[in-house]
């Protein structure tokens, strides 16, 4: 404890307070040769950092958690701003909402499908 891996992950993600004047680490950290203080890109989107306090609710499965943590996110839809969006592409998104099919998609790939409930 104590040696500063939660220092470093919050000054990667930009969650340390700095005013210019006042910061509490000193130095710089890149990421593939990027700094982080670079403002043309939006780090919070790409880099985030979970602190160690559990924040999920403990009557919820997997599944339900992420399912909530989609819905927060991205209003329950996988719509998107589809060019010509016809009948049946709308038929189409509202059938893989209904399914859950991005939740399931995401837990595939991180490779926790299998403790879903």
């Amino acid at each position: 404890p104590g040696c500063g891996k939660s220092t470093l992950l919050k000054m990667i993600a930009n969650l340390l307070p700095d005013d210019g004047k006042h910061s509490i680490v000193g130095g710089s950290v890149e990421v593939n040769g990027i700094n982080t203080k670079d403002s043309d890109i939006i780090w919070s989107n790409v880099i985030s950092y979970v602190d160690q306090i559990e924040r999920l609710h403990g009557y919820l499965t997997v599944k339900e958690t992420l399912k909530f943590a989609y819905d927060c996110c991205f209003g329950g839809t996988v719509a998107g701003p589809f060019i010509g969006s016809t009948e049946d592409v709308e038929k189409l998104v509202e059938e893989l909402d209904e399914e859950g099919w991005l939740v399931d998609v995401i837990m595939r790939a991180v490779g926790i499908k299998r403790v879903e409930n």
